[in-house]
């Protein structure tokens, strides 16, 4: 069997193992993602070397009409900090309510300055990509058939998730996760209203279909991303915020 044959065969045999039926109506739409996801990360057990490490659809409460969805690249963290009885429901509470780390750190002090605390608190957090790794760079390590599929899926759950929520507001924490959601919305082209140091981006916007505003923030998890890069952004959200509310 060839190469080419082998990853068709592996994306068929993924395929047949969690098929992209429509979210069921109603409120149950956000466990039924999770449950495909884990569907689909079960068949794969053994098939890349940090499998282990799992997946996570939501990191917050999904409360209908949320009109604030946060999109992560995707969750990162060891196979020590997994826990699939947790991953398989609803989180109760928002994860940036307590998380330690640097992007959790700067997401809750940059909406408490700017006094709109109650959104984060209010959104749904999710990610372009569900299924968990280290790293962005050790994710790109994935070189399975799988992958493609991996990927795909993710981005269904997204988009259920912004169809079925109708938010005012869709915040990317970094370009890379902006660049997948991106995906959803083809012919959208961000602006660049902020720039950071070095001519980095610092915050980008656009308005798609319904009259959403789609934006990406410098990523807030990034070691590279200087706190003078972070202040240069938050003016701009500040003004997307104030719809909100």
């Amino acid at each position: 069997m060839s190469s080419k044959q082998r990853r068709e065969a592996a994306l068929a045999a993924a395929r047949d193992t969690v098929r992209p039926e429509p979210a069921p109506s109603g409120e149950g739409w956000p466990l039924a993602l999770i449950a495909r996801t884990r569907a689909l990360w079960e068949s794969l057990e053994g098939k890349y070397g940090f499998w282990d490490h799992g997946f996570e659809v939501f990191a917050s409460p999904v409360p209908p009409g949320a009109s604030l969805v946060i999109v992560g690249e995707h969750p990162v963290g060891g196979a020590d900090a997994f826990d699939l009885a947790r991953a398989s429901v609803v989180p109760a509470r928002h994860s940036y309510l307590d998380a330690a780390g640097l992007g959790p750190t700067r997401m809750r002090e940059a909406f408490r300055s700017l006094g709109h605390e109650a959104a984060l608190m209010g959104s749904v957090k999710t990610y372009a990509n569900s299924f968990r790794s280290e790293s962005l760079a050790q994710w790109r390590t994935t070189n399975v058939p799988e992958r493609q599929y991996m990927e795909k899926l993710s981005l269904t759950s997204l988009r259920t998730t912004i169809e079925r929520l109708g938010p005012l507001l869709v915040l990317c924490e970094g370009m890379e996760a902006l660049q997948r959601t991106l995906k959803l919305f083809p012919g959208a082209a961000p602006t660049t209203v902020a720039v950071a140091s070095g001519s980095r981006r610092a915050y980008c916007r656009t308005t798609v279909e319904g009259g959403m505003t789609l934006a990406a923030i410098i990523d807030p998890v990034s070691p590279q991303t200087s706190e003078a890069d972070w202040e240069a952004a938050l003016p701009v959200l500040a003004r997307d915020l104030a719809v909100l509310r």
